[in-house]
């Protein structure tokens, strides 16, 4: 448990980072993160690279979170690791922000068919680096590259949005 004045969130929210599920020889986390620590969370933050292509076995472990009922919000960390794409003479056929839009898409399209919903779907492009370049240094523009910032607002929406389900269950 670590706590820090700094927390840029509500201090009733908590974030848990689970052992992963994708850990190469170590099942038991998946299991541990799944079975136990799943059905006790509210929000799932689907934590992948922005270059990730293992878009099947994502979907497969979005499917079992969307089963268990729980809000998902999938972030794409590293977009600072994008960079333009070079046709011949050095010409930019697509530039970084063409790039990114097109993993943003491939990641909607992966959550919608995963969860078979289109509302309440959320992917999120950020760069934690750049987040915490931007605290340490106090610099302003390399912390708002990182999207830090969209990401503690698609927390905020979430559980603002899940706060009515939570009261009635308790009530």
């Amino acid at each position: 448990d670590i706590t820090t004045p700094d927390f840029l969130l509500n201090e009733n929210i908590h974030i848990i980072d689970s052992p992963g599920l994708d850990a190469w020889e170590l099942e038991s986390h998946e299991k541990l993160t799944l079975e136990i620590l799943l059905p006790t969370i509210d929000i799932c933050i689907f934590l992948t690279t922005v270059k990730a292509n293992s878009d099947l076995a994502n979907a497969e472990k979005i499917k079992i979170v969307n089963e268990k009922e729980k809000q998902i919000i999938l972030v794409q960390n590293m977009i600072d690791s994008i960079e333009e794409k070079l046709g011949k003479n050095g010409i930019v056929e697509e530039d970084k922000f063409i790039i990114l839009k097109k993993h943003k898409k491939r990641a909607e399209n992966l959550l919608r068919e995963a969860t078979d919903n289109s509302d309440g779907v959320e992917v999120i492009q950020i760069s934690a680096i750049n987040g915490l370049k931007g605290i340490m240094n106090k610099d302003e523009e390399v912390y708002k590259t990182s999207n830090l910032d969209c990401f503690l607002k698609g927390i905020e929406v979430c559980t603002q949005n899940i706060y009515p389900k939570l009261n009635k269950q308790r009530v």
